[in-house]
């Protein structure tokens, strides 16, 4: 019988030969050894049952790789590893046969020959020490297979907060009508320009905060960045507060700011000039500096200034209020020409409040008086009582002096005119308390007192207000209000049928025809009147005042303190004067 030879499971299998067969033969697989009773084979190989056979398989081994990578922010160390490589053989199975080529297939494995602690040996060679993720780097390589994972993590340091800074005015003009809270819409202030009053917060940021410092893997402190900072630059008309975190207004004006870089430059601009007629395309004017209007005053519009207003255009329909001045070169139409600003129109409050101030200052001394008095009589009463009592029989004109303060408010609201808040809250106060029931109620003298200092308050507000000197200088003026704390100046175009209150007298270089003028100081006059028309002109001033007209003609009203003349005839070279030894006028002129 013949040998047989075969591979079952790797193995190689020898059956026989008998005495007279033939041995079975196999030539070796290149990647495996063949060793034959202790000897190495090659080329054809005879096999028989009794050879001691081994097989001895080639090994190809690729050492595995381990590289660190630390981040270059250092916040990261990262591991990436290539697995060692073990390639053997084993022999592909073969049926029964007296011949075969043995033939091998290769058995591949990976393996990671690190531990857990050789690792992280390796990352402190490499200088990292702190934030080492042990679990992780066990996770991996239990794993066995290669790849890249981070194996340390350092804190990074956190943002700071930069400074924050906040503009406080408009820095873009508008331009677009409003809507109004009743649902209608204002066409009128529109708000193109942008103005301050002196000593008003302009812009204002917060201090920056620094972050918190970080740590790398590599151990060492990572600082945080510094926060940003925007320095502001003081320039024209402002100043910085000393800590350098706000800019205010030196002067009343237009905020301008720009932006350098990082720095805003802040300056204020105290005069505007438009080179345009104010009407609906622009819209109302207010600002608190300076204004020059290269063009007119639409009807129905608004001119307002904290300083003087310069008009080289006509004023129609309009109001315009200067509190340093108003000039306007054009004519003036059915208009409300103002300087002295708020204060113009609060001077009538002066001597009504300096009354009411001293007679409710006696009236309140006198019901302390009067709890005082009660208190000891062992019969206490209210404050209210006792100052009802007073008003009943000693005070009675109180009452009347309030109403007509609260009158005189209500007809100031009605005019859109300004009212300082003060005078406002005095004057509900007194109203609630006089003009009703709630006297009654008052338990304490103390809401009366503090009263009494309100009032006193407004006095010396409005006495500020009505002492600065603000002057008017038309060209012309018809049907129109003038009203100044300072004085009126008109030019030779004259004055028709206007009223002119002025406080440092009044000059008309043209004709005055009709209307009312009121003054505190002289007034003087190149014309009164017409031959043609006959029209009733009145001219009022206080007893230190005097009265100039070069050329009168009849229906000419003068007074002086309480003594007032009319001129019924044509007359030159008037002069009227208050004798205060006779108290009688003194009219002195040629008649025409």
């Amino acid at each position: 019988m013949h040998g047989q030879v075969w591979v079952k499971g790797g193995q190689l299998l020898v059956e026989g030969p008998s005495e007279n067969g033939e041995a079975a033969t196999v030539i070796p697989a290149p990647e495996i050894v063949l060793v034959v009773n202790r000897q190495a084979c090659t080329g054809l190989t005879p096999l028989s049952s009794r050879d001691e056979i081994a097989l001895i398989p080639r090994v190809e081994l690729v050492p595995g790789t381990l590289n660190i990578d630390i981040s270059p922010n250092r916040m990261q160390a990262w591991i990436e590893i290539k697995p060692e490589v073990k390639t053997s053989y084993v022999l592909v199975d073969q049926p029964p046969a007296s011949h075969i080529q043995l033939q091998s297939k290769p058995i591949v494995s990976t393996v990671l020959p690190w531990t857990v602690h050789q690792v992280i040996d390796l990352l402190r060679e490499k200088g990292v020490i702190f934030g080492i993720i042990e679990d992780r780097i066990a996770d991996f390589l239990g794993r066995g297979q290669g790849g890249r994972f981070l194996a340390a993590q350092g804190i990074p340091p956190s943002l700071p907060v930069d400074e924050q800074v906040e503009i406080l005015f408009e820095t873009a003009n508008k331009g677009t009508p409003v809507l109004r809270t009743d649902g209608g819409v204002d066409f009128k202030n529109l708000q193109i320009y942008t103005s301050v009053s002196q000593g008003t917060l302009l812009a204002t940021k917060s201090e920056g905060i620094q972050g918190q410092d970080g740590t790398a893997v590599t151990g060492e402190t990572v600082p945080s960045p510094e926060p940003k900072r925007y320095p502001f630059k003081p320039d024209r008309n402002t100043e910085l507060s000393a800590d350098g975190l706000t800019v205010r207004a030196v002067l009343s004006g237009r905020p301008m700011v720009t932006r350098e870089g990082d720095t805003y430059r802040f300056e204020i601009v105290p005069e505007l000039e438009h080179n345009a007629d104010v009407n609906l395309k622009s819209g109302n004017i207010s600002f608190k500096g300076d204004v020059k209007i290269a063009g007119a005053v639409a009807e129905g519009m608004t001119v307002q200034a904290e300083g003087q207003i310069e008009i080289s255009g006509s004023v129609s329909g309009a109001i315009v209020q200067g509190e340093r001045g108003v000039v306007i070169k054009g004519n003036v139409f059915s208009s409300e020409i103002r300087a002295g600003g708020k204060g113009a129109h609060l001077a009538k409050y002066l001597a009504l409040l300096t009354e009411l101030t001293a007679e409710y200052e006696r009236a309140l001394v006198s019901c302390n008086q009067l709890l005082q008095s009660g208190s000891a009589s062992g019969k206490p009463i209210t404050a209210g009582q006792a100052f009802m009592i007073l008003v009943d029989h000693r005070f009675k004109s109180i009452p009347l002096q309030v109403r007509q303060l609260q009158n005189m408010v209500s007809t100031t609201k009605k005019a859109r005119l300004w009212l300082p808040e003060s005078l406002e809250k005095a004057s509900g106060f007194l109203a609630k308390v006089f003009l009703s029931i709630e006297l009654v109620s008052l338990e304490t003298i103390i809401p009366l007192v503090i009263a009494l200092k309100d009032l006193r308050e407004v006095r010396t507000e409005l006495t500020q207000l009505s002492e600065r000197r603000s002057d008017i200088v038309l060209a012309s003026v018809t049907n129109s209000v003038v009203e100044a704390t300072g004085s009126v100046r008109i030019g030779t175009q004259g004055c028709y049928n206007s009223t002119i209150i002025a406080d440092s007298g009044v000059q008309i270089s043209g004709s005055l025809k009709g209307g009312f003028i009121q003054s505190k100081g002289d007034v003087t006059v190149a014309s009164v009147g017409s031959e043609r028309a006959v029209s009733k002109t009145k001219i009022q001033l206080q007893r230190e005042g005097k009265v100039k007209v070069d050329l009168s003609y009849p229906e000419l009203i003068i007074q002086i303190g309480n003594r007032s003349v009319t001129l019924d005839r044509p007359m030159r070279r008037i002069m009227v004067t208050l004798d205060k030894g006779t108290d009688d006028l003194d009219l002195q002129g040629l008649t025409v």
